[in-house]
């Protein structure tokens, strides 16, 4: 019977003289949670993809395609193809009004948008004072 009082199981440790008993080893902490990313809206102008910029090209040059570029939900969550395909629809009714109005005399003011394509391809958003703060104001953007 010694024999068996002597055996101890061999997790159980007896704590020596003068120090602590080791703790239980506590439940695993869950990890951190990662911070958020970013809103869309916040995006730098490095998250413009080759991708974007072809979208917002092809939005100023023919603006029907912005519509398209709005209805696909993949386009639609992407800032800068959202900021410059509202632009485009906005000057493009505009720019066929006009043109119906003084019976095809104002065509030429679709040239302007080639160059607002050219601005879109360079990455940049492109600010038209009126439109801008129209389409800022309707939400848009």
């Amino acid at each position: 019977m010694t024999e068996d009082m002597e055996k101890q199981p061999d997790d159980i440790q007896e704590p020596t003289s003068g120090t602590t008993p080791p703790a239980a080893p506590d439940h695993e902490t869950p990890p951190e949670p990662q911070p958020a990313p970013p809103p869309k809206a916040e995006m730098a102008a490095g998250d413009i993809s080759d991708d974007d910029r072809l979208w917002a090209v092809l939005s100023w040059i023919v603006w029907i395609i912005a519509v398209f570029a709005l209805v696909l939900e993949e386009k639609r969550d992407r800032p800068y193809v959202r900021y410059h395909a509202w632009h485009s629809i906005v000057v493009g009714v505009l720019c066929t009004v006009i043109s119906f109005v003084t019976f095809g005399c104002g065509t030429p003011v679709f040239l302007i948008t080639l160059y607002f394509a050219y601005r879109a391809y360079q990455g940049d958003y492109v600010e038209i004072p009126a439109v801008t703060n129209f389409i800022k104001g309707q939400g848009w953007i």
